[in-house]
This record gives C-alpha cells, structure tokens and sequence, in this order.
C-alpha cells in the first residue's frame, strides 16, 4: 500500500490549478486594500478666521468627495477658538453643505479676554454612494465678545475625512 504522503509527493499540480491558486490569493490581497482607510478629503487653514458673533461658516475648513459605494466615513475637526471678552461660550459644528448639523462641540468656556481653547469633533456615519460636502461652523452661544478661530502655521485649524 502506497503512503498517503508518497501519493500526495507524486502529484503533479498543473498550471490550471497553480493559476487559480494565485488569482484567489491576488483577490484575497485586492479586498484587503479595499477595506483598508482612505483620506478622502482634507483641509486646513494657517491664519485667523474672520471674526463672528453668530453662527458662521468658517472659511477654508470645508471638505467635498464623492463616494463610489456605501462606506463609513470618519471626520476629524481641530480648531483653537478665541474671544475678546472672558466668560463668553463658543461652539464649533459640523455641518453638510445644507447647514444640516452633524455634530456639535460642547459650549468651549473662554476663561480671561482673548484667551485661547481647543476644540475638538468627531463624527462617523455610514454614508450611500454619491457627492458630498461638509463644513466647519463656529458660534458665539453666550457672551458678547467678537470671535475667531486663532488657526496659524504652527497650530493649524483642519478638517479630514477618511472612508473605511
């Protein structure tokens, strides 16, 4: 009686079989990637916004990609927000290009006359094949303070979204 391994040492494998082999393996690898993050868009900007004392759209911190299947996206928002005036309450937004609100920050207290505070969002949905644009809002809640994003080169307002 022959040994299974003395039978499976004799079998030829034929080029038809080694083929498939490697195309299986090449689509495994492709589907791989696909599912791998991808930036879709990204902005920022290096120098003070325009002033605002009510809901305004932030210039340069807006971002379009068009989608060619379902995917979740990501959406990361950075801002520094300023106001003249202590104790007035700022907030950033995410919003599509209807001014729909995705997400919001909390109220950002600033705490002394034109002291600084960080502002972060995040948002994640699950977005349909087709166009898309979205903005960075920003608000003056409580107060009476004039405002800005304080964005500069070395400390850089941005917006990126990444499809998984």
């Amino acid at each position: 009686m022959t040994s299974p391994w003395t039978a499976l040492a004799n079998t030829a494998i034929n080029d038809v079989t080694m083929t498939n082999l490697i195309e299986n393996r090449l689509d495994t690898l492709d589907a791989q990637v696909a599912a791998c993050p991808a930036e879709l868009d990204s902005n920022q900007i290096t120098a003070a916004s325009a002033s605002f004392t009510t809901i305004a759209d932030i210039t340069g911190l807006s971002i379009s990609f068009t989608l060619t299947t379902a995917r979740i996206v990501d959406i990361w928002v950075y801002a520094i927000v300023q106001s003249t005036l202590a104790n007035d309450r700022l907030q950033l937004t995410l919003a599509d290009n209807a001014n729909v609100q995705l997400q919001v920050t909390g109220d950002l207290f600033i705490p002394a006359n034109s002291s600084s505070v960080p502002g972060w969002l995040f948002w994640r949905g699950f977005l349909s094949a087709g166009p898309y644009g979205m903005k960075v809002r920003a608000n003056r809640q409580a107060g009476s303070g004039t405002c800005v994003v304080n964005a500069a080169a070395t400390r850089p307002a941005f917006i990126k979204a990444v499809g998984w």
